[in-house]
C-alpha cells in the first residue's frame, strides 16, 4: 500500500534531518514524503530542498507562515495517497512503525485513525520514559472510551489517518491551537469512525525547552479544556461555547472549583518541569520539582510514574 508521510516544518533545522531519515529508513518502502515548510527563517528550507533533490519520493512544499494547523492541512490536501502518516519535525519513527500500522489496519480494516505507543527522548535522543498507554487498543476499548465520555488522544507523531475521512470532517480546526489533533480525533469518533492504538512503542517523542507542550503549556491547557467542553456539549446536543464564553464560564465558577483547577494545573506544570530537568540531566532540579508536584497534585505524579516507568516494565517494553 502506498502511504503519504506529512512533515510540517517551522524552524526545525536542528532535528529535521533525523526525522526525515527515520522515514526514509522505514521497513515499508512504498511512500511519498511531503515536507511542508511553513515560512521557516532558519536553515530548514535548505535541508528540505536537498532531500527533495536527492530522493524522488520526497516533495517540498512551501507557504508563508500561517501556523502548524494550516501546514498540516496543506499536507493533507497535497497528499497523493489514501493513507497519511503524520510526523513532527523533532520526532522520530522507529524502523517498523509504518509496517506495523499497516498490519494493524489489516486486522481492523474499519479503523480510520491508528496511533501507536512511544518513548520520550531528550535532545540527544536518550530514551526517558513511556508515553501513550491509554489506548483504545481494540473495538471494545474504543466503545468504552466513547460511551464513558473519555477523550481519545494519540501521540500526534504516531498517527496514520485515512485522508478522505479527515478531509470530510474539515481536517484540523485552526482555532484549537496546540490541541487541534485531540479536537479532530474526537469529532471523527462522533461520526462513528473507529480509532485505535497499536499497543507497541513505535515512535520517539522528543521533549526539550522549545517543545510546544513545554513552551506553551498554559495556552495548551486552556485550549484543551475548551475543546473537551465543546466535545461534551456536542454529545449532549447542546450549542458549543465560543472561547470567550467558555473563559467567562470558567471565571464564574465557585472559588473552590477555581482553586482546585489552579492546584491541578500547578501540579501538572511542576511535573512537566521535572520531566524537562530529567531530560537535561539535571537530577537535583528534577528531584525538587517532582517533590513539589507530588505535594501539590499527588494523583497526577503517581499516574505519570505508573505510565512512564511501571507499565512498560509490566508489558516487557
Amino acid at each position: 500500500m502506498k502511504i503519504s508521510v506529512v512533515i510540517p516544518v517551522y524552524n526545525g533545522e536542528r532535528f529535521l534531518p533525523e526525522a526525515i531519515e527515520s522515514v526514509l529508513g522505514q521497513s515499508h518502502r512504498d511512500f511519498e514524503v511531503l515536507l511542508v515548510d511553513d515560512g521557516s527563517t532558519d536553515g530548514s528550507r535548505g535541508i528540505m530542498q536537498r532531500y527533495a533533490q536527492s530522493d524522488a519520493r520526497v516533495r517540498f512544499i512551501t507557504q508563508e507562515n500561517r501556523g502548524r494547523c494550516e501546514a498540516a492541512n496543506r499536507g493533507l490536501e497535497e497528499a497523493r495517497f489514501d493513507w497519511v502518516v503524520r510526523l513532527d519535525a523533532d520526532d522520530v519513527f522507529l524502523p517498523r512503525k509504518i509496517e506495523r500500522q499497516l498490519q494493524y489496519l489489516a486486522e481492523y480494516p474499519e479503523a480510520r485513525v491508528i496511533g501507536t505507543l512511544g518513548y520520550f527522548i531528550n535532545e540527544e535522543g536518550r530514551r526517558l520514559g513511556f508515553i501513550g498507554t491509554a489506548g483504545p487498543f481494540d473495538e471494545t476499548g474504543f466503545r468504552k472510551h466513547f460511551e464513558n465520555g473519555v477523550p481519545i488522544r494519540f501521540i500526534h507523531s504516531s498517527v496514520m489517518m485515512h485522508r478522505k475521512t479527515v478531509l470530510d470532517a474539515d481536517g484540523y480546526r485552526t482555532e484549537f491551537r496546540q490541541v487541534e489533533d485531540m479536537d479532530l480525533w474526537n469529532r471523527l469518533a462522533e461520526r462513528g469512525h473507529l480509532l485505535l492504538t497499536v499497543p507497541e512503542p513505535l515512535v520517539l517523542y522528543r521533549i526539550h525547552g522549545k517543545s510546544v507542550s513545554i513552551e506553551k503549556k498554559k495556552e495548551q491547557e486552556l485550549y484543551d479544556a475548551w475543546a473537551l467542553e465543546r466535545m461534551r456539549r456536542r454529545r449532549q446536543g447542546k450549542e458549543e461555547p465560543s472561547l470567550a464564553d467558555f473563559m467567562d464560564e470558567q471565571e464564574r465558577r465557585p472559588w473552590h472549583e477555581k482553586a482546585d483547577s489552579r492546584r491541578r494545573y500547578t501540579g501538572e506544570a511542576l511535573y512537566q518541569k521535572a520531566a524537562l530537568y530529567y531530560a537535561e540531566g539535571d537530577f537535583i532540579g528534577m528531584s525538587f520539582m517532582l517533590a513539589a508536584a507530588a505535594v501539590v497534585h499527588p494523583a497526577h505524579v503517581l499516574k505519570r510514574i505508573y505510565e512512564r516507568k511501571i507499565y512498560p516494565l509490566l508489558r516487557g517494553f
